[in-house]
């Protein structure tokens, strides 16, 4: 099995998820990641780009896990309808790829693609929600939880902090 479906599938915690409830998408093409790096401006960071020609995101009965190149640029869009300001949030998700959520999107990770603050290309970042409201700096927003994007989709319980 090739090593980031076998990551993923590992990472499963038997008690609550069962292998046949997640599909995983057919490899990225070249031409979506020609479309992607158009729409971010920037290259896919090397490791994405790995876990892409294996799989082009995951989905279970709820929506998506793993993003798609497709939903990548956009995902942190879901926060645009927000009764509270989300500025910095938007802002910075312009310099992110997010590659995973988890619980309605309340908690996503994501591979930095331009650097901000503290975070520099190809790190793993991550936020919860409950911080957009009083974050003020992208440091109090986001943390680097993971060296790796393979330490991330090996971890059974994600972590934010």
């Amino acid at each position: 099995m090739a090593k980031w479906k076998s990551a993923f599938l590992n990472s499963l915690v038997p008690e609550y998820d069962a292998e046949e409830s997640f599909t995983f998408g057919a490899p990225a093409t070249e031409a979506e990641f020609s479309t992607l790096e158009a729409a971010i401006s920037a290259p896919v960071p090397d490791e994405l780009r790995e876990l892409l020609r294996e799989f082009n995101g995951i989905r279970d009965e709820d929506g998506p896990y793993y993003f798609a190149t497709t939903q990548m640029p956009t995902a942190a869009d879901y926060y645009r309808e927000w009764d509270w300001p989300t500025d910095l949030l938007m802002e910075r998700s312009a310099d992110i790829l997010y590659v995973c959520q988890e619980n309605g999107y309340a908690n996503m990770w994501g591979v930095v693609v331009r650097p901000f603050g503290p975070f520099q290309p190809g790190q793993i970042v991550a936020f919860d929600h409950d911080l957009i409201m009083d974050a003020e700096t992208p440091e109090e927003l986001f943390a680097s939880p993971y060296e790796s994007l393979l330490e991330l989709v090996e971890a059974q319980y994600k972590r934010t902090a």
